[in-house]
């Protein structure tokens, strides 16, 4: 199982490559996968900040 963590370095890396490769579209997926990926990271921190 990877973690939130692992898959937003992962995202991370991936994006770096489209943006090297010249392939907005998956510039794009993947900037809206990262942003995803940030929002669920900072409703887990609030989220832990609460209990």
């Amino acid at each position: 199982m990877t973690t939130l963590k692992d898959q937003l370095d992962n995202c991370q890396y991936l994006l770096a490559r489209a943006r090297l490769a010249g392939d907005d579209d998956a510039v794009r997926r993947f900037s809206e996968y990262r942003e995803l990926l940030v929002k669920q990271a900072a409703s887990m921190k609030t989220h832990l900040r609460l209990v």
